[in-house]
C-alpha cells in the first residue's frame, strides 16, 4: 500500500512503482545496543551519521534514552521523539534519487544514553525495503521539468547499493 500511495502522492498511477519492486530486495535488521558499562569517548555514537541506499525505511523502536536523531535541513541534530506502538519511516537514497530531491534522503545516527541512563539497553527492528536488483533509477516524471532538470545519473538499484556497501567498506 505504501508503493500506491507514494506513486498518488507524486501524481503517477498507483501501480507505477510495481515493475520496480516486484522482485524487490529487502531485508529485516534487528539492532540491540546494550547498556553503556563504560562511559563511551567523546563524540562516540552508537550508530554513525548515514542515509539509507534503497528506497524507504520502516523503523520500529522500543523506548529508551539516546536514541535515534534526524538532521534537518538546517544540519541540526533532532531527536526523534518515541511515540509508542508506532514506526519511523526514512526515506532512502533510492527514492531521493527517483524523486529529484523532492523527498530527500533522512540523514540520521544514533546517539548514546545520557549517563544516568546508561544501564538501559536499546532496540530496533529496521525494515529496508530496495527495489528490483534491476530496477532502473532515473528521475520520474512528475518530479522533473525544463526549470529542473534531473540532479542524478540513471543507475540500476542494484549499482548503487553495490557501490555504497563497497564505499562503506573500504571507509570502515
Amino acid at each position: 500500500h505504501m508503493l500506491t500511495l507514494m506513486a498518488s502522492a507524486l501524481d503517477l498511477p498507483h501501480e507505477w512503482f510495481v515493475p520496480f519492486c516486484d522482485k524487490h530486495t529487502t531485508n529485516l535488521v534487528a539492532n540491540y545496543y546494550p547498556s553503556q558499562i563504560k562511559q563511551p569517548l567523546p563524540n562516540q555514537l552508537r550508530r554513525g551519521a548515514h542515509t539509507d541506499y534503497g528506497s524507504l525505511t520502516v523503523l520500529y523502536q522500543t523506548h529508551a534514552s539516546g536514541g535515534l536523531q534526524v538532521q534537518s535541513n538546517r544540519h541540526q541534530w533532532l531527536d526523534v521523539p518515541y511515540i509508542e506502538d508506532s514506526f519511523v519511516i526514512n526515506i532512502g537514497d533510492l527514492l531521493a534519487m527517483w524523486t529529484n530531491d523532492r523527498w530527500v534522503s533522512t540523514m540520521h545516527r544514533v546517539v548514546n544514553p545520557p549517563r544516568s541512563a546508561a544501564k538501559e539497553s536499546r532496540q530496533s527492528l529496521a525494515f529496508f525495503h530496495q527495489p528490483n536488483f534491476d530496477a532502473k533509477i532515473e528521475c520520474i516524471p512528475s518530479c522533473k521539468s525544463g526549470e529542473k532538470p534531473p540532479k542524478y545519473d540513471v543507475t540500476s538499484a542494484g549499482d548503487w547499493i553495490l557501490a555504497k556497501l563497497q564505499k562503506s567498506v573500504e571507509t570502515n
